[in-house]
């Protein structure tokens, strides 16, 4: 593949070949976490109106928090067990609204490269013939904000120093993707939220970051292992 086709290609299935074959990124930490934002982030911009359940996109959320290193793998198991208490098997197979959770439970899964395409097939099949054309193109658009272009190196924003690269790895990565200055400019889909994070001897504070956002923490240091 060249750098056209990466740019230009409304395909998923050989954008998706590329990255993990092609590129080998699903052997890769970083690779890996990529993969697992990707599922996310097709969760949230192809289904997120959807009649789902509150546990579905709570499991969405637990998944981008796992590829952060924010919760371990046994939080994601417990997030994914949540969304199958109570389901009735017929409803679930079936219909828009069951496809949807089937599609958002799916970013929980062990291997975050298959995560990502079967997230990807089961949100068009969620959304119907329809959208499916104009569905495909959003997910090939998706698939480029969180790798982007692999034909050319990451640069930082015109008129930035590259001094805070520096600076920001030295700090732990929840502090340093706290932070209000950092340059890049992230994914439309990235999303900024307050957490309780406990501290020493029963404290807490309230944390702001900037979760899904693949560009900061993977220049930080974060990575889904």
């Amino acid at each position: 593949m060249d750098e056209a086709t990466w740019l230009a290609s409304d395909h998923f299935q050989k954008l998706y070949g590329h990255l993990k074959r092609g590129r080998g990124l699903s052997r890769s930490p970083t690779g890996r976490r990529r993969f697992r934002l990707l599922a996310c982030a097709i969760c949230r911009s192809l289904l997120w109106h959807l009649p789902v359940r509150d546990c579905d996109r709570a499991a969405v959320r637990a998944a981008e928090a796992f590829a952060d290193g924010l919760i371990d793998r046994d939080a994601l198991d417990a997030a994914q067990q949540e969304c199958h208490l109570g389901i009735d098997d017929v409803w679930y197979q079936r219909g828009q609204r069951g496809r949807a959770c089937q599609a958002m439970i799916g970013t929980t899964g062990e291997k975050a490269a298959s995560a990502a395409y079967l997230v990807a097939m089961g949100a068009l099949g969620a959304l119907g013939l329809d959208d499916r054309p104009q569905s495909k193109e959003r997910l090939c658009s998706l698939v480029r904000e969180v790798f982007g272009n692999l034909f050319r190196p990451l640069a930082p924003s015109p008129g930035t120093s590259s001094s805070w690269r520096a600076s920001a790895t030295k700090r732990s990565p929840r502090t340093a993707t706290s932070s209000s200055s950092w340059p890049t400019r992230w994914p439309t889909w990235a999303r900024t939220e307050q957490r309780t994070i406990a501290g020493r001897a029963g404290t807490s504070r309230v944390a702001t970051s900037s979760t899904g956002c693949w560009a900061g923490s993977d220049a930080l240091g974060a990575r889904e292992q």
